[in-house]
């Protein structure tokens, strides 16, 4: 088995691990702290993410990056990390006082932010793109397997009621916490880490800056809609967007592992100019990513109204058409990723992917404040969709010359048609079996031989006629 292969391997088994954990916790948590738990946990977790992300800069792309570039040797490394982490102590030393202030004299929930304090201090120690930097990814994905199951432990005992939020809190801070403390145990086999000054790590503040807009605009459209529903709409409907969207980070998280693997591995073949071999993996990539991102838009769509009511109980009614709304996204997220870790950042043209994503951001920023008055969570579920799809048109008119556009364009009208096929045949299902969960299960089991099967028809046979003619 290469490299490669047993970093996806292992990449892929974390995000099955993240699909099976909210699986596992989420209709507990449903039920036990309620829509208005849930959404008081998102709007504190989403000020806290605001922080991190304002701390982190450009720094989990850019670092994974200088990283895959400068691994030669361990004095070169050394010198590389000691940079980009000195960047990051600076960083968030002084984002950790601005938060503290604010927990203390603004916040309604003061209690629960010095909680979420840890999860800061967690993000402080993160050297995951180190890791991932390095290609070492079984070292940073064991750690993250580890704290998910000891959390999922915790959550069932500790967290019985609404008035056990703070609790739930805690396990995920100090979970992070203790996952982050862990990866520095291994570092030295690796690299030396020493503090430089801040007069020493100047040259990497432009391109972190660069780097850190997009991230700040991607934040926009995929966080900023909780804290308008939660600010002007009401924390029950917070709570029903967030589990609409962590029902979304399933299948986004299994097709965006192969960019987590392929950005260092990219970067490394840029490197070495060998353009060829990263061409190969690019077209293998974009082919896999269409195929599952389809399959998966239409088999959400098919099975969000029995799956829903039953995952996450009452008051989480609505999660049904949100969920079906935001499932339209997924493609466009996932050949937009392919775009921007094997080609856009490997070859630094961080410009498109700035610029991409801020047409996103504008886009979602004009459509919710449009719509969230008249349609409220569904106009957050639509300005998600749209910004999704502007940052994808972007990336894609910049690459179209690099890559067989044409052909990628013919076979997404083919899953889109193996998709319909899918789900006008197995929505039929529904007279023939009683039970409901049974009916879930042929419902997934029948769907993906029978996508599997159109797509294997119609884009082995009749691409290569269309193509050719």
């Amino acid at each position: 088995m290469n490299k490669l292969t047993k970093n996806y391997l292992f990449s892929i088994s974390y995000q099955i691990l993240l699909i099976v954990v909210p699986l596992i916790t989420t209709p507990h948590l449903s039920r036990t702290l309620g829509p208005e738990g849930i959404g008081i946990y998102s709007y504190t977790a989403t000020i806290t993410m605001y922080f991190s992300l304002i701390g982190f800069l450009g720094i989990m792309n850019y670092g994974n990056r200088q990283i895959a570039q400068n691994k030669s040797s361990k004095k070169i490394l050394s010198a590389t990390f000691s940079e980009i982490y000195s960047f990051q102590i600076y960083s968030f030393f002084i984002i950790i006082i601005i938060y503290i202030f604010y927990a203390v004299f603004f916040s309604s929930f003061k209690i629960i932010m010095v909680v979420w304090l840890f999860q800061l201090l967690a993000a402080a120690l993160d050297i995951t793109w180190f890791y991932f930097g390095i290609e070492k990814f079984n070292i940073a994905i064991t750690r993250n397997i580890i704290v998910k199951i000891l959390s999922v432990i915790l959550i069932f005992v500790l967290v019985r009621d609404s008035s056990n939020l703070v609790v739930y809190i805690a396990i995920l801070s100090f979970g992070t916490l203790f996952s982050q403390i862990f990866l520095w145990l291994y570092l030295p086999k690796f690299a030396i880490f020493k503090l430089v000054s801040i007069r020493s790590i100047r040259s990497h503040f432009k391109p972190l800056m660069i780097l850190f807009v997009p991230i700040i605009a991607v934040s926009i459209y995929t966080i900023f809609g909780k804290l308008i529903l939660g600010a002007f709409i009401g924390f029950s409907d917070t709570g029903v967007f967030e589990n609409s969207l962590k029902i979304m980070s399933l299948p986004t998280g299994v097709i965006t592992a192969l960019g987590v693997v392929m950005l260092p591995r990219a970067t490394s073949l840029v490197k070495e100019n060998n353009h060829e071999e990263l061409d190969v993996f690019t077209k293998k990539s974009i082919d896999w990513s269409l195929y599952l991102s389809i399959g998966m838009t239409f088999g959400l769509i098919l099975i969000a109204p029995q799956v829903i009511p039953i995952f996450l109980g009452e008051g989480f009614e609505n999660s049904v058409l949100i969920v079906s709304i935001l499932s339209i996204s997924i493609p466009f997220i996932s050949i937009a990723n392919v775009f921007r870790t094997q080609y856009i950042l490997p070859y630094e043209k961080d410009k498109i992917y700035v610029k991409s994503v801020i047409f996103g951001a504008i886009t979602n920023l004009l459509i919710i404040f449009s719509f969230v008055k008249w349609l409220g969570i569904v106009g957050v579920a639509l300005g998600v969709v749209a910004s999704e799809f502007v940052v994808f048109t972007y990336q894609y008119f910049h690459v179209r010359e690099v890559y067989q556009v044409k052909k990628m364009a013919i076979k997404s009208i083919l899953f889109i048609l193996s998709g319909l096929s899918m789900l006008l045949v197995i929505q039929k299902l529904d007279v023939l079996f009683d039970n409901i969960l049974v009916l879930i299960f042929m419902q997934i089991f029948l769907g993906f031989i029978v996508y599997s099967v159109f797509s294997m028809v119609l884009v082995k046979v009749l691409s290569k006629s269309i193509i050719h003619n």
